[in-house]
């Protein structure tokens, strides 16, 4: 597979790059897997970062209120905070 620059996802992002060369959205859209109908995970992580003021507004968000963001729902803000729990675990 030959490397073509914006054609790859985060997917092939992080396998080709690495962790640390991926953007907080293209983190997220990862965790998120998925889109909805007319948005890309990465437009709907964008949306969650200027929504919450970057990335550490998001990490300290009530579930509640992230599952109002639309395309985010209840089962994606918990697996967000989750995944953040992990983060301050380290």
């Amino acid at each position: 597979m030959e490397a073509q620059g914006s054609c790859h996802g985060p997917r092939e992002r992080l396998l080709l790059r690495g962790e640390a060369r991926l953007s907080d959205a293209e983190c997220i859209a990862l965790l998120l897997r998925t889109g909805c109908p007319g948005r890309s995970a990465e437009q709907i992580a964008s949306d969650l970062l200027h929504r919450f003021g970057g990335l550490s507004g998001l990490a300290v968000a009530e579930v509640r209120e992230v599952a109002t963001v639309s395309g985010i729902g209840t089962a994606r803000a918990l697996a967000l905070q989750a995944a953040f729990g992990l983060a301050r675990r380290l």
